[in-house]
């Protein structure tokens, strides 16, 4: 298994404790968002699930390193109680390391139907050099 996706879950794990206590005060936690990321031919691409999320809401940034996404998914009026809930409002927070050559200046990012696509291109210039290793006899 992997070890974020078990990191992310023991996190929702601890959540849902919270939400289950019947203390008067709220705790309030960030979630994180589902996302993915891979690498395509317009460089590296992320995609995080926020439906429900308006655009006015979301806060993307690159700092230290990393792409920076926070935000708040407000929570829709009260229709009556609440037996049960898996859907999560309010706060979300998540960091992605960026790749060296990510050019973040380049960077581009949309929300379509709840997904925020954010595309990273690759620096020009930047190429891989292989080194080759010669062997060297000594001698006796």
């Amino acid at each position: 298994m992997d070890p974020w996706r078990e990191l992310v879950d023991l996190h929702e794990r601890v959540e849902q404790a919270f939400r289950d206590l019947s203390a008067p005060a709220q705790v309030e936690l960030a979630w994180r968002p589902p996302a993915e990321s891979l690498e395509d031919e317009r460089g590296y691409v992320l995609r995080f699930d926020l439906p429900g999320v308006p655009v006015e809401n979301i806060k993307l940034q690159v700092e230290e390193g990393s792409l920076w996404l926070s935000g708040q998914k407000p929570e829709p009026p009260a229709e009556g109680r609440v037996a049960r809930r898996e859907r999560r409002y309010g706060r979300f927070s998540v960091a992605a390391p960026l790749p060296r050559d990510a050019d973040y200046e380049a960077a581009t990012a949309e929300l379509e139907q709840g997904v925020l696509t954010v595309i990273l291109p690759r620096r020009a210039g930047r190429r891989t050099h292989r080194i080759p290793v010669q062997w060297k006899k000594t001698s006796e």
